[in-house]
């Protein structure tokens, strides 16, 4: 057995010599390690130059401070970040998770390193909003909405995924709460609409009646009446005359609800087609020579002998016949209305003008309100849906219709059709 000779010491000077050697190498490759992460890296807060020597140490400490930086904005976040590995453990989280964990009803400690943050929050890894039970004496709603947002990191020396909770708790309860208030309100309205429709149909059946009775009432007052005195028969005749007016005045109240009821379901249908309309103004001042004559109003028609437009004939009928119709009412006996025609090429302007008191400045602007009756409209028959229901018409043709008017001298109604349907 061979006898183990002990190593000599080594002379101070050649000691200090190799140890010298063996820090300048590691300092070397400190630097090469340093130098390769300043042309990789870009430190915030840093112009580094690799040009410029830095030293070493001073690197690291930048490094590690840029770290702990970044580490205390993700805790100090004011939303709620973790950031978990490829499993779906948690590896870091913030105090906006703490107090979301308190809001639920949870301690800290169910929050931990490792922790599958499936277990805490349910469809966290996959969907983008999750909603989760919340403690009703932190949050009245009882419950929490959160946006989720993932973006894949390198957490360590492996892949990550940092993940972002946004409570839009308040957001989605009020959309909620709008949805369910938007479907009350359908559900009102198609009850109202189912209401009206009945209704107005239950008194067409009566009005009818009534209104054939007093016409019979009215003949039979003809043929019998030349027995009785001559007062007695004017006064009978009054109130056959006023009483067929109400009942008509009821019946076309019962038939612009209709309509208005129609156009508020979108049910009127447009048809456009091929239009005269010198022969259409002329067939509706047929229809209206019984009240021009009980007002003592002329009508007349002012444009060219012929003139043709794309437009739904019922419609447009109708629109001409409620403003001749209010014109008349609104005149002064001996009166004029004015029904003037002009065309462009490619615009068709019906202008209705009368001589009436005019309507208030303060009136003009809630006209075509439905049920609207301004100052001047109250003393005359009518129910406020007539202008409501001219407007939509003409918005069905695709045109325009305002007024001009000034106290005491007049209104004129104007309206713009294209001369082309505006829907096919």
């Amino acid at each position: 057995m061979t006898q183990q000779v002990p190593e000599k010491p080594l002379p101070l000077s050649r000691w200090l010599s190799r140890r010298r050697q063996q820090l300048s190498a590691r300092l070397y490759v400190l630097h090469e390690r340093s130098r390769r992460v300043t042309e990789q890296l870009e430190l915030d807060g840093m112009d580094v130059d690799p040009a410029t020597a830095i030293g070493t140490s001073e690197l690291l400490k930048r490094l590690l401070s840029a770290e702990r930086q970044m580490r205390q904005m993700l805790v100090d976040h004011p939303a709620a970040v973790l950031v978990v590995d490829q499993q779906g453990h948690v590896q870091l989280s913030n105090n906006a998770v703490r107090d979301l964990l308190e809001t639920m009803g949870l301690s800290q400690a169910d929050l931990y390193i490792g922790q599958s943050v499936e277990n805490l929050f349910p469809g966290i890894l996959s969907a983008a909003q999750i909603e989760l039970p919340a403690d009703r004496q932190r949050c009245d709603a009882g419950h929490l909405v959160m946006v989720v947002r993932r973006t894949p990191v390198v957490w360590g020396k492996g892949p990550a995924t940092l993940i972002l909770l946004h409570d839009v708790t308040p957001e989605v309860d009020a959309r909620r709460r709008l949805e369910q208030a938007v479907a009350r309100l359908q559900d009102v309205n198609r009850l109202k609409s189912e209401f009206i429709t009945m209704a107005s149909h239950e008194f067409r059946t009566p009005l009818t009646s009534v209104l054939s009775s007093l016409e019979l009432l009215e003949e039979y007052l003809k043929r019998s009446g030349m027995s009785l005195p001559l007062d007695v028969i004017g006064r009978m005749q009054r109130h056959l005359s006023r009483s067929k007016d109400a009942v008509q005045h009821l019946d076309r109240m019962v038939e612009d609800m209709l309509i208005l009821e129609k156009t508020h379901a979108g049910r009127v249908q447009f048809r456009p087609e091929s239009v005269c309309m010198v022969t259409l103004v002329r067939d509706v001042f047929g229809t209206l020579e019984s009240i021009c004559e009980q007002q003592a109003v002329q009508l007349t028609l002012q444009g060219p002998d012929t003139m043709t437009v794309q437009a739904d004939s019922r419609l447009l009928r109708h629109v001409i016949t409620n403003l001749l119709t209010n014109a008349v009412n609104f005149s002064p006996p001996g009166g004029q209305v004015t029904l003037t025609l002009t065309q462009t090429d490619e615009q068709l302007c019906i202008e209705v003008e009368d001589q009436g008191a005019g309507i208030p400045a303060p009136d003009q602007t809630r006209i075509f309100e439905a049920f609207y009756r301004g100052e001047n409209g109250k003393a005359a028959p009518g129910s406020g849906l007539g202008l409501n229901i001219v407007q939509r018409f003409v918005d069905l043709h695709g045109g325009l219709i305002d007024l001009d008017s000034e106290p005491g001298s007049g209104t004129v109604f104007r309206i713009t059709l294209p001369l082309s349907a505006a829907y096919e």
